[in-house]
């Protein structure tokens, strides 16, 4: 597969995920389910914990730590119908928090990332899919510190769109990026009463946003990927100076799926390369890349995380991790608990000196969710 083909296959992960289990089936249970885990030990290693995912299909695409004690992630989960799955760490052990519905059992839906402002103000976005027409439409739920609730969303008049990603800069400025049916990129944003879509720069070609980094009122950055000519992928990065929306050339090849703003000065985007915004312009950085990168966390200017997935000429997918300590990304080794299955990485958070990153193992006839800690 070429990098373009690599590209979109990539940004329409959530679609392909529907598309694959909306043949599997049973809805999410109404009570919480808890797994016990190992008590948090650094071990200066990455280390598996038990998920909580119901299903026979369990995914988990975000994630996103306010403590050691408090830890969101969400994914989806499936046995012929697919539903949303939220689940949290109280320090203890992994929960699986119910989440409403978008409408009837015809609508499947994907949860893709997760924000958490404060332990009662926690955002997740993605998708909702028709079973019988196949159209897709973004999808915003809130935590209010007791439950998860449906949030009214920007209606748009494309037949098919989604949110990938989400970051806060406050309770009352939230940004959520994706992609619509026209394939062009979508930016929507929370002013602390609703949701509203905010114009974004029109770009010739198949464009799509896969993730955002908010730093102040008037500092969010948003990545992902541009082909104009349908057979050359180049990053896609906008900026937000707090009135419009720009596009930063530049002059590197291949999609960016992730990024994190330590600061104002310091920016980083992951994907088929390393890139850093020094305040004035990006560079690509060296590192050990074994294959994409599909997020990245960076706490502080000398502690930073990226995860990513590479293939093995056993294995038919492993995930792998980098480490930034303040001067040179280094390759650090991930457990792979789908022996000669499949393992996949898809987002990583990191608080103090814990990472969280989360996925998906198992086999073709099943797979589980991935949670690994570091520390």
């Amino acid at each position: 597969m070429n990098e373009a083909r690599r590209a979109v296959a990539r940004a329409g992960r959530g679609i392909a995920c529907l598309t694959l289990l909306l043949t599997v089936g049973a809805t999410l249970p109404g009570s919480q389910t808890a797994v016990a885990s190992p008590a948090l030990r650094c071990t200066g290693r990455w280390v598996v914990d038990t998920g909580a995912g119901p299903g026979v299909y369990n995914a988990l695409y975000g994630v996103d730590a306010l403590s050691t004690t408090d830890v969101w992630a969400v994914g989806a989960t499936a046995y012929v119908t697919l539903t949303g799955l939220i689940e949290h760490w109280d320090g203890s052990a992994w929960r699986s928090v119910p989440n409403p519905a978008p409408g009837t059992r015809r609508i499947h839906f994907v949860l893709k990332s997760v924000e958490a402002v404060r332990s009662s103000d926690v955002w997740a976005v993605g998708l909702a899919a028709d079973v019988n027409t196949g159209n897709t439409r973004t999808l915003i739920e809130h935590w209010d510190g007791s439950s998860w609730q449906i949030v009214q969303r920007p209606k748009l008049v494309d037949t098919s769109d989604q949110l990938t990603g989400v970051s806060a800069v406050s309770p009352s400025d939230v940004w959520a990026v994706g992609n619509t049916d026209y394939q062009q990129p979508l930016i929507e944003h929370w002013n602390g009463d609703s949701w509203s879509v905010v114009d974004s720069p029109r770009v010739r070609g198949v464009a799509t946003l896969a993730d955002v980094s908010a730093v102040a009122r008037d500092d969010v950055w948003a990545v992902g990927y541009l082909d104009a000519s349908h057979s050359s992928v180049k990053p896609l990065i906008e900026h937000w100076n707090g009135h419009v929306w720009r596009i930063l050339p530049v002059r590197f090849g291949g999609a960016l799926e992730g990024v994190s703003t330590p600061d104002a000065d310091h920016v980083w985007g992951v994907g088929s390369s390393v890139l850093n915004w020094n305040g004035r312009t990006w560079k690509q950085v060296d590192n050990p890349q074994l294959g994409d990168l599909v997020a990245v966390s960076m706490p502080s200017l000398d502690d930073g995380w990226a995860v990513g997935n590479y293939t093995h000429s056993v294995d038919p997918l492993q995930v792998y991790s980098e480490h930034w300590d303040g001067s040179h990304w280094s390759l650090v080794h991930m457990r792979q608990p789908a022996g000669t299955g499949f393992d996949e990485v898809n987002d990583v958070t990191s608080f103090s000196s814990h990472a969280w990153a989360v996925g998906r193992s198992g086999d073709p006839d099943g797979n589980g969710t991935l949670i690994e800690h570091f520390c």
